[in-house]
This record gives structure tokens, sequence and C-alpha cells, in this order.
């Protein structure tokens, strides 16, 4: 019985020196920066040490990075206490100009099971790459686009966008932005960009001040200019638009019962043809308020620039009527058939926004 008594208190203690034992994961980097690479050089690489500072074995179970852009290769085998194995993570910067910082995760069968390594740097942008992602060229800043929808917004409500750019060139470059209407504030930040670093264009939009109920389109003038040397500005044309609309949200039931009602003659056709080159030619129809409260016609707008429309009278009574006459130029008007919308806007809850077809053919005789 004191054999088997002392056995079992060797083996007890056998296990628990064995479950004592543990593999430790040690990085001793856990950041690389890259520094400034070239696109066109391809994929780089570097070599992330881990230390087993356990003492017992410890295995690297996975590696999962935060892009495809990013791959690793580690060892399958156990390491040994004390030993020290590598990570090799490789980025692509193909298609990537810019800043960049990736992470990668590494898991262990061991404390810490998870840890994060860190790679950053900065691609230097190939022809080609720039060409397709940054297109509009405004100097040495390039934009990845020269236009800025901002869709719907609410009257009295504001909306931000932002449009990414880059430095192209080895120097600093000063980039500024001005122009645009009373509902645009537009900033570039930051404004001093070194080599190869990006930067965003900011855009708030404040539809409280915007001019016109409807489609509003402003412009904005970007430039850039070498922080250091004699250098002419260049500059690139940004459009904004937006769609301004009346918010009729916190209407109450009986205000909606009493609202106005937009009712066109037309329906949703207006055909304003035949139209010979050399003279206008017109055409009409009624907006009847058949609702109760007295009905406002905010906007008539056309995207055409053949196309313009008046009305008799902006305001309209109950049971009343405005006429809008929609004056057609064939001289501009690019096709044999016209084609176009009108859009009527108007203070009408259920319909705020009604759309006329106008349509007509072009003649090459003209007018007498």
């Amino acid at each position: 019985m004191q054999v088997r008594h002392w056995a079992c208190i060797v083996w007890s203690v056998a296990v628990a020196v064995g479950a004592m034992a543990q593999g430790r994961a040690v990085w001793p980097l856990a950041v690389h920066d890259f520094g400034v690479i070239n696109e066109a050089d391809g994929k780089v690489s570097c070599i992330m040490p881990l230390v087993n500072a356990g003492d017992a074995p410890l295995v690297i179970a996975s590696a999962r990075a935060s892009c495809g852009c990013t791959a690793t290769d580690f060892p399958r085998t156990p390491i040994a206490p004390g030993d020290t194995a590598f990570v090799t993570i490789t980025y692509n910067p193909a298609g990537r100009p810019g800043d960049f910082t990736k992470s990668v995760l590494i898991f262990t069968d061991v404390e810490p099971r998870r840890s994060q390594i860190t790679i950053t740097g900065t691609v230097i942008a190939a022809p080609e790459s720039l060409d397709e992602h940054y297109p509009v060229a405004a100097g040495s800043l390039r934009l990845e686009s020269a236009n800025v929808p901002l869709g719907e917004v609410l009257r009295g409500q504001t909306r931000n966008a932002y449009i990414r750019a880059i430095n192209a060139s080895p120097d600093t470059i000063v980039v500024s932005v001005s122009g645009g209407g009373p509902a645009i504030q537009a900033h570039a930040v930051p404004d001093t960009v070194p080599p190869a670093a990006t930067v965003a264009l900011t855009v708030h939009y404040d539809a409280a001040r915007a001019p016109l109920w409807g489609f509003n389109a402003d412009s904005l003038l970007v430039s850039s200019v070498p922080l250091r040397g004699v250098a002419e500005t260049a500059a690139a044309t940004v459009h904004v638009m937006a769609v301004v609309v009346e918010d009729f949200s916190k209407m109450t039931e009986r205000q909606r019962q009493d609202a106005p009602s937009a009712s066109l003659s037309c329906g949703y056709r207006v055909n304003c043809g035949p139209l010979a080159v050399g003279a206008p030619g017109t055409c009409r129809f009624t907006v009847k308020n058949t609702g109760h409260d007295r009905l406002s016609l905010r906007r008539l707008w056309s995207p055409s620039r053949a196309v313009t429309a008046t009305a008799d009278r902006t305001e309209i009574k109950r049971g009343k009527e405005a006429t809008i006459t929609v004056t057609v130029d064939p001289a501009l008007v690019d096709e044999p058939l016209l084609n176009t919308t009108l859009t009527v806007i108007t203070n009408d809850p259920e319909h705020p926004r009604q759309v006329v077809r106008v349509v007509g053919e072009i003649t090459n005789q003209t007018r007498q």
C-alpha cells in the first residue's frame, strides 16, 4: 500500500509541474514602417521575430490580415522554449497609392493567444495607378473625382462629403480651396501635404443657405502650389450638387388635411411641337390648387438649356390656378426630337416635386 501511495504522490507532482510549464509569446517588435516605397517596385516584406519566453513549446495556430493586400508566412512546427521564430509579412502596393496602415493578428496556443502586428508606409503611385484612382489633376495634386453628389438634403439640415486626393510629386505642396456658393464651406485637411501623402477635400453643405429649391449646382476651385520654389499655381474645378427639398415630416394631421394640393392640367406630359429652327416655340399648362391653404410655386426647373418656364403667378389661392408657359429654343436642341423634363416644385406635401415630360419635333423650316 505504501508503494502505491508514493506512486500516486509522484504522479500528482509530475502532473502539477507539467501543468505549470507553459510557453509565452513575446514580440520584440510589433510595428514595422516601410517608409516610402514605389508602387512600380512591387511587393515589400518584413520579418517580425517571435520569442518563446516560456518553459514549454508554443505553436502559431493562424494569422489573419486586415486586408487582402497583406499576406503572412509563419512556421508550422512548435517553437521550443528560448527559441526565436520569424513571421514574414508581405504588402502588395498595387493600386494602393498613398499612406497605408495594416494590421495582422497572430493566434497562438499560449498567452497571449492573440497578438497584433502593424505595418505602415507611404506608396508613391505609378502613373497608370494615378490615372485610374486619381484621374483629376490640379498640378501635383490628383483628385479621385471632380464631382460631389450630395443627393437630397432637407432644407434646414446639413451634410458632409469628402474627396480623397494625393500629392503625386516629390515635393511638399500647399492645397487651397476657393469658390462655392453661400451653402458651402470647403477646405483641405491637411492643407500642407508631404510627397506621396493623401489629403481630404471636405465639403460642408448647409441646405438652409441654398439659393434654390430642388437642384443646386456650385463649383469649387482646388489649387496646389509647391511649398518651396517658384511655380505656377495649378487648379481643378470640383462640382458640388445637391437637391434641396422641404421637410414635411413635422406637419400635424390637421395641417396635412388643410395643406395645398397641386394639380397639373397636362398630366405628366406636354407637347411643344412642331418646333421650327429660327424661332422659339411655346406651350402652356395650368397648375390648380385643389387643396385648402395657399399653394406656393417654389421653382420651375429643366435640365435642358433649350427649355425655360415661367408662371403668371407664384401664389395660388384655393380653387385658383396659375398658367405655366414653356418656351423652347429649337436652335439649342441637339436632336431632331425634343425629349426632356420640367420639374414643378411646390409646397404640396403629398407631391412637392412633379416631373413633366416636355416633347416636340424639330423641323428645318423657319417660321414666317
